[in-house]
């Protein structure tokens, strides 16, 4: 009796060896682009949160001093960054003193909720001359 090579045990056997490789390949694939895209989300917020230390120390010093002319440029240069959508700065009474876009100066800040993707930072301090 002539066996065919489509029921060859070899052939079973190195085709099942290959699925198995090809699950295995794809499941580390998986979880190395997982960790990877984690890890570059968690640096992007580490940078945004520096950056944001540094604006604060500005704005405090600004809110001391009373003069934001200055941050509208500096707010407005880091909101440059394709993820960071606005960068304001409220009083006490949510009025915006400083802002990256110069048409919400003066007015009433308007917060608006997360959205997946998204996220808001806000640093409060207190001018120490009101």
């Amino acid at each position: 009796m002539k066996i065919r090579w489509w029921h060859s045990l070899r052939l079973r056997i190195a085709l099942v060896i290959f699925l198995l490789e090809a699950v295995l390949l794809i499941v580390v694939l998986w979880e190395t682009q997982s960790h990877a895209l984690f890890r570059a989300r968690q640096l992007i917020q580490e940078q945004d949160d520096i950056a944001l230390a540094l604006l604060a120390a500005d704005a405090e010093q600004a809110m001391m001093t009373l003069a934001y002319d200055h941050l509208t440029d500096l707010f407005r240069q880091a909101a440059a960054k394709a993820h960071i959508d606005d960068i304001v700065l409220t009083d006490e009474r949510d009025i915006v003193l400083a802002s990256s876009d110069a048409a919400l100066l003066g007015r009433s800040s308007l917060s608006s909720p997360d959205t997946p993707g998204h996220y808001s930072s806000a640093l409060s301090f207190e001018n120490p001359w009101w």
